[in-house]
């Protein structure tokens, strides 16, 4: 996960995809009066899994609230063996746990306010569809693929 800033505006990637695209503003002082909700992003990455949690603004500014990131080993398993083993998935189950209970504290809904993408490592995985089924059954977070 990564974000590019130009002068005027910012770019949220996961990979290769782009969460959202945003004009930044100048100043706190003019958001502290605009009404925003906020949002997040998880990466379910090869080596890690990272959460960034953010305020957008009416006007479609942009002000990051948060960042987290644990290590993973989902692209070892992956790439060694063709799947994600228990202990992996066990791991990740625990981090987006973690995550859930964050999520919660900033009252944010995983249902519609948060975006959750895998990438490779999980795609490729024999057993991806068990792997997301069991991050969804005790998370809540939906992760696409």
């Amino acid at each position: 996960m990564f974000s590019s800033q130009s002068p005027g505006g910012l770019c949220v990637f996961v990979g290769t995809r782009v969460f959202f695209t945003l004009e930044m503003s100048n100043t706190s002082k003019e958001l502290s009066s605009l009404e925003y909700s906020v949002k997040a992003v998880i990466d379910v990455g090869s080596t890690s899994i990272r959460m960034a949690l953010g305020e957008i603004y009416q006007n479609g500014s942009f002000r990051q609230l948060d960042s987290l990131s644990q290590s993973v080993s989902i692209g070892n398993d992956t790439f060694n063996t063709g799947s994600i083993s228990r202990e992996t998935i066990e791991k990740c189950v625990e981090v987006l746990g973690n995550f859930r209970r964050i999520l919660s504290e900033y009252r944010i809904d995983p249902e519609k306010d948060v975006r959750a993408v895998a990438t490779s490592a999980v795609s490729e995985a024999f057993n991806r569809d068990d792997f997301l089924d069991r991050l969804y059954m005790a998370t809540g977070i939906n992760v696409e693929v």
